[in-house]
């Protein structure tokens, strides 16, 4: 992401987008309804860096989230961006509100005035932020781009990670018939992902138009899923991400 990183991350605020292909990029708060048609269960674990975290419930405030794990950091900022899963794979708007996939960004430096702004993250971004994206059975079925508008939102329930085995994952290179996630973990200056999840849940406990709120338990690998041999590292974590104002 950086000045060559190419991921799908949309340059600006917005809901929803149809443009295709992955953009290089130079590197507020809403309601959390549940919608219509999703997934089912949840899991935790890691040790390692936290966020910040408010509620009686321990949930994160809106806009914020924590990291768990050896690659974990501060979460400054969390953003709801369905546009970046629509510029990959195509509309996930659903006619009735809702997103049928979204992604949520959890960023180690404040970047709202960046993603919010008119430049979007191509003004420029430092740091990490971890990408994760979810989507319906019905989405992650019907990817790619050419696919007919969704009809089934996104609901609370639990999003089993797919592994691609790439460096610049997406929701549409392999079809699913289960609500699915991907998970990667990035830096401003630096070229794809440096890591991305091979296996775990991403769990959503409330989504609407404006927000996401869940929690996630995955193991990493390096580039392309890579473990060399071994078992990937633990991060875990939870979030209440929100679209711009």
């Amino acid at each position: 992401m950086s000045l060559t990183v190419t991921v799908g991350l949309s340059a600006g605020c917005g809901s929803s987008g149809s443009d295709q292909g992955d953009e290089k990029v130079d590197a507020g708060a809403g309601d959390s309804t549940s919608s219509s048609s999703g997934g089912g269960t949840e899991s935790g674990s890691g040790s390692g860096s936290s966020g910040a975290s408010s509620g009686d419930s321990g949930s994160p405030s809106p806009g914020s989230g924590t990291l768990t794990g050896p690659q974990g950091f501060s979460v400054r900022w969390a953003w709801m961006d369905p546009s970046e899963p629509a510029e990959q794979c195509g509309a996930d708007a659903v006619p009735d509100g809702g997103f049928a996939a979204t992604s949520i960004l959890l960023f180690e430096n404040d970047e709202s005035s960046l993603a919010c702004g008119d430049g979007g993250l191509n003004s420029g971004g430092t740091g990490r932020f971890i990408d994760i994206e979810v989507a319906t059975a019905q989405y992650a079925m019907q990817a790619p781009v050419q696919a007919p508008q969704p009809t089934q939102a996104l609901s609370p329930g639990t999003y089993a990670i797919l592994n691609e085995g790439e460096d610049d994952e997406d929701l549409c290179s392999v079809q699913q018939s289960s609500p699915t996630a991907i998970l990667q973990v990035l830096e401003f200056g630096l070229y794809d992902a440096q890591e991305i999840a091979i296996s775990g849940t991403v769990t959503v406990d409330s989504v609407g138009p404006h927000a996401i709120a869940g929690s996630f338990d995955v193991l990493l690998g390096g580039p392309y899923g890579l473990t060399d041999g071994g078992a990937g590292q633990p991060l875990s974590g939870s979030f209440n991400a929100v679209t711009c104002p």
